[in-house]
């Protein structure tokens, strides 16, 4: 009995493992029947993240070069000034968050940042063609 289910198991991990590569090829085929080029749609991603949401990677700027001010005046011996510098950066860091999940709120649910390069309809015609279950 144990064998038979360790065998159903490995049996269902090949079958994963197939699918997955077989969604990736697709995936792979697709992309390249669109002819894109990864490199440059993530690029193009990145910067439509930056005009979109700006002040997320300002804030981020923004707390390093507190916590590294904090940092050289704890190293130069001044612990008031680092310890003042150190609420600082926890109030940038609380601003940075709530600017993060404020572009996040005003983001529409559709957005061609987060979109998948390929389109699902593309793997899923493919899995089917070869007979291969979608569970992506």
């Amino acid at each position: 009995r144990k064998e038979k289910v360790e065998a159903k198991v490995q049996a269902m991990l090949a079958a994963d493992a197939r699918n997955r590569e077989l969604a990736n090829e697709a995936a792979m085929e697709a992309a390249a029947a669109m002819r894109v080029d990864p490199e440059a749609e993530l690029r193009r991603r990145r910067q439509e993240r930056l005009r979109r949401h700006p002040w997320v990677p300002a804030g981020v700027l923004v707390t390093a070069g507190i916590l590294a001010a904090g940092l050289m005046q704890f190293r130069a011996g001044n612990r008031e000034a680092s310890n003042r510098f150190m609420r600082y950066r926890i109030m940038a860091q609380g601003i940075t968050l709530g600017l993060a999940m404020l572009s996040l709120a005003a983001t529409p649910t559709v957005d061609p940042v987060t979109t998948p390069l390929v389109p699902m309809e593309a793997v899923q015609s493919t899995d089917a063609q070869e007979g291969v279950s979608s569970r992506y």
